[in-house]
């Protein structure tokens, strides 16, 4: 039988807030471009994603904000990483979960509820 553990609240809300930073397709590129080359600058990301560089600045700041991105000074400018490869990762997945659902889209739901999550229970909700 699989082990069930509870995860605490805060780890849950932890990772929703890190999801809802990636919720933007903008965003979602920057960490993918920044993980395939780590330190450009927001010149550099603008230009690639063709975007406007204040746009591209005020994305990049929502992603350190969350602790997804560290900087570092590379010369006269500051380049940007990702704080954590998992994060690389994670998007991958997702997208490659994306792919996947493109080529093969699920049928629609049958009456029967999907199985509960056998590796993870959330605490209940205070009231």
């Amino acid at each position: 039988m699989t082990e069930v553990r509870l995860v605490p609240d805060a780890i849950v809300a932890g990772v929703a807030a890190r999801f809802g930073a990636l919720a933007d397709t903008t965003r979602l590129r920057l960490v993918l471009l920044i993980a395939a080359s780590p330190d450009l600058s927001v010149g550099t990301l603008a230009e690639r994603l063709r975007r406007p560089r204040g746009i591209v600045a005020q994305h990049l700041a929502r992603l350190r904000a969350h602790g997804l991105l560290d900087t570092a000074l590379q010369g006269r400018r500051l380049g940007h990483r990702l704080a954590d490869p998992h994060t690389a990762d994670l998007v991958g997945t997702a997208l490659h979960y994306a792919e996947t659902l493109a080529a093969h889209p699920p049928r629609p739901a049958a009456t029967t509820p999907a199985p509960p999550c056998p590796t993870a229970q959330f605490e209940e909700p205070r009231r």
